[in-house]
């Protein structure tokens, strides 16, 4: 009777220990996924997961673990499943394929907002302030937001790549480029060189773009990683072999992401099929990508049609 009537007194505060630990408790299943061997159950299973989030999110609006695991959940899925219905209909139907792209950019800008929204927990002004005086800002970041650092700015710069590049996303990109960089400065073996990894694209995007250092970045994440990502060897091919016109390193390096065991490390399972999937889709489309296809006499068992389905280069699985 008296825990009734104590219930019954108090049912707000009862929701909120509810939500709460539900919120505990989705914020740390950002492994769920991972291991999974079929991206098409994943794809349709991780919407119901997102939207639960935002709903437990409404009660718990500052709920660290949930916006970074909304942030990060937004970003995978954008890039593993939206683009690659995007990619595979780009020779098709380019309107619609960039339709979808305009769909994953905004799932990509919806990401990183939450992963803002919880930098403004403790950081009032972040953008404003990110945006005029970043150095400043960076210095009272430490290791504990690494994670952070890393999921808000990949789905900055994937938001801005998806918007076609469009002059005014591209006026955040120093943004991107100043959270990675501080990022690296406090934690650079983070996830076996996942921001390695993330350099090798920027470094190739930007202004000063700067390929020696791209290499070395990816050099640095291939000892880190000891080479059991796809992604790694899929970001290079893209992002350097291409950029350099280097056909043979570029079947080279989609050749080693196609050997690698995806079972040898089930906790990158899904991020790997995924990537082999990229490889097979890159070589498939080599004779777009380059002046004299790399292999245009070349054959070999290991490539085939595949369809496009990436992760973000070099970034592990992480989604709710």
């Amino acid at each position: 009777m008296l825990l009734g009537a104590l219930l019954a007194a108090q049912p707000a505060c009862i929701r909120q220990l509810a939500t709460g630990a539900m919120a505990d408790a989705l914020s740390e299943q950002s492994d769920l996924y991972a291991a999974e061997s079929d991206p098409e159950l994943a794809e349709a299973a991780i919407p119901f997961g997102l939207k639960t989030m935002e709903g437990v999110l409404d009660a718990q609006p500052e709920h660290r673990g949930l916006l970074l695991a909304l942030c990060s959940g937004f970003t995978s899925y954008a890039y593993a499943f939206v683009e690659q219905h995007a990619f595979a209909l780009e020779l098709e139907d380019l309107d619609e394929a960039r339709r979808i792209e305009r769909r994953a950019m905004n799932l990509y800008f919806r990401a990183r907002d939450y992963g803002l929204r919880s930098f403004r927990l403790d950081h009032p002004r972040f953008v404003e302030r990110l945006r005029t005086a970043p150095e400043g800002l960076m210095t009272e970041l430490d290791g504990q937001d690494v994670p952070l650092l890393y999921w808000t700015a990949a789905a900055w710069g994937l938001g801005i790549a998806a918007s076609g590049m469009e002059p005014e996303a591209v006026a955040d990109l120093p943004a991107v480029e100043v959270m990675v960089r501080r990022a690296l400065e406090l934690d650079e073996d983070w996830e076996a060189g996942a921001l390695h990894e993330f350099m090798v694209v920027l470094e190739t995007v930007t202004a000063e773009r700067d390929l020696e250092a791209a290499e070395q970045h990816y050099r640095r994440a291939l000892e880190l990683s000891g080479g059991r990502r796809a992604g790694t060897f899929v970001s290079y091919a893209e992002n350097i072999a291409v950029v350099r016109q280097d056909g043979e390193a570029f079947v080279n390096a989609l050749e080693k992401a196609l050997e690698v065991d995806v079972d040898a490390h089930p906790s990158e399972r899904l991020s790997n099929i995924i990537s082999q999937r990229r490889a097979r889709a890159l070589l498939d489309r080599s004779g777009d990508l380059f002046i004299d296809d790399p292999l245009e006499d070349r054959e070999s068992p290991m490539f085939g049609r595949g369809v496009n389905v990436s992760l973000p280069p070099t970034v592990s699985w992480n989604a709710p």
